[in-house]
């Protein structure tokens, strides 16, 4: 008996013999002892079932991810030791290693890119479990990763020129202004991709992309901005909805989330004025006298005051560029003839709320008094003469309504392209 091993010095997968007298009465009858026939046993290795891991606050395995939030993974499984070490696979990346805990789970706190990178995508999520050299590995939990919840009001798209849902396309001067702010999860380069929809003046429908923000890689501000072009908007019908839709890829344009939907009312041009289109007899006439007028469908030019009648008239001729306008001629002969004042009223057909014109002169300032329909003066605007095509428009707010505009002049002036708004 003395040359056994004690059982701890037994390696595992050997086989382990043992000697026991067969009987008392069979030792008595030979006195040189007798020998059992050997017990052999094996001593295996205690193997570990490793279930999928556990997302925390992922009901139907499926992930919402929410900004500033911790994404926690717990990894529990039976006989777990503190000589372990338990690496999770996050979509395929391993993350360090950590010991196991007595109590049998350990958690690790996925990191915010490995969210970013999973977002709109099905990832499998496992871990390994390193003991005595060995790796054995879990089984796969199928996480499906959502687009995070954007918020309805702070993360639309939008257009600042637009006052309480409508979009006065009448009134801009220039582009209008598309901001959005700061998305959950955003990172620099990630793509916007703008587009519209409407209708045309002429009732079809309108599908337009951003010339700039289609593929467009976002910056780490915490504003976006970008142009929406005017002579796009003005293609739109009046009185129609405006839908302005933004996505944002996270993975290089594979996939696409939406924000938001913004949708703008559209207040359009009602009426235009380009003089474009006149019988022959409109652009034959010339007014110098006071009280003398010339009909054209928009309104009724009338002159109220000319300090020279016998060279100055106001008629609708052609200006520098060759389109047609209403020409206030002070020096028909040649020069400019100095402080001579000529005064017309332009009676408009409608009253309107807004009213646009451009104005080009070379030598003197010139006044636009909007008048309401009783003759009051609502506003006054002043073009100065720089030999360069000026946007003069109304920027009245509340009930008043134009109904006609007073033009004062000392100098050559073409007024054209009036553009009216009820």
């Amino acid at each position: 008996m003395g040359n056994i091993k004690p059982l701890a010095q037994v390696q595992s997968g050997h086989a382990v013999p043992t000697n026991t007298s067969q009987n008392d009465s069979s030792a008595m009858r030979n006195a040189e002892g007798v020998v059992s026939l050997p017990l052999t046993f094996r001593v295996t290795r205690l193997n570990l079932t490793l279930p999928p891991p556990v997302v925390r606050n992922t009901p139907d395995n499926t992930l919402t991810p929410v900004e500033g939030q911790v994404v926690l993974v717990d990894i529990a499984y039976e006989h777990m030791g503190t000589s372990h070490e338990i690496e999770l696979v996050w979509n395929g990346r391993i993350y360090t290693a950590v010991r196991g805990e007595v109590g049998g789970t350990v958690s690790v706190v996925v990191e915010r890119a490995d969210i970013i990178a999973s977002i709109g995508r099905t990832v499998q999520v496992f871990y390994y479990v390193t003991r005595d050299g060995r790796r054995e590995t879990s089984d796969t939990l199928q996480l499906q990763v959502t687009a995070p919840t954007f918020d309805p009001i702070l993360h639309a798209p939008v257009i600042l020129e637009a006052v309480s849902g409508q979009l006065d396309v009448s009134a801009l001067l220039q582009d209008a202004r598309l901001t959005v702010a700061r998305w959950p999860f955003k990172e620099e380069g990630q793509l916007l991709y703008l587009s519209f929809s409407g209708t045309l003046q002429a009732g079809t429908p309108y599908e337009a992309q951003h010339a700039i923000w289609w593929g467009y890689p976002a910056s780490n501000a915490n504003l976006e901005q970008t142009e929406v072009e005017l002579i796009e908007l003005r293609k739109l019908k009046a009185d129609s909805d405006l839908h302005v839709r933004l996505e944002v890829s996270f993975d290089g344009g594979v996939s696409k989330i939406p924000f938001p939907l913004s949708t703008y009312r559209v207040i359009q041009v009602l009426l235009e004025e380009r003089f474009e289109g006149l019988p022959e007899d409109v652009l034959k006439e010339k007014i110098y006298a006071v009280g003398a007028k010339i009909t054209v469908p928009s309104m009724v030019i009338e002159m109220i005051y000319n300090q020279d009648v016998a060279n100055a008239y106001a008629a609708i001729e052609k200006d520098p560029n060759s389109t047609m306008a209403l020409l206030v001629n002070r020096s028909p002969h040649g020069g400019v003839t100095p402080n001579r004042r000529m005064v017309l009223r332009l009676t408009l057909n409608h009253e309107y709320s807004k009213v646009k014109l451009t104005w080009l002169a070379a030598h003197a300032v010139g006044y636009v008094r909007f008048l309401d329909v009783n003759g009051n003066e609502l506003e006054v605007g002043v073009a100065v003469a720089n030999n360069a095509v000026q946007v003069l428009s109304s920027r009245l707010h509340g009930p008043n309504k134009i109904k006609a505009l007073q033009i004062e002049v000392t100098d050559v002036i073409y007024l054209d392209d009036f553009i009216f708004t009820r």
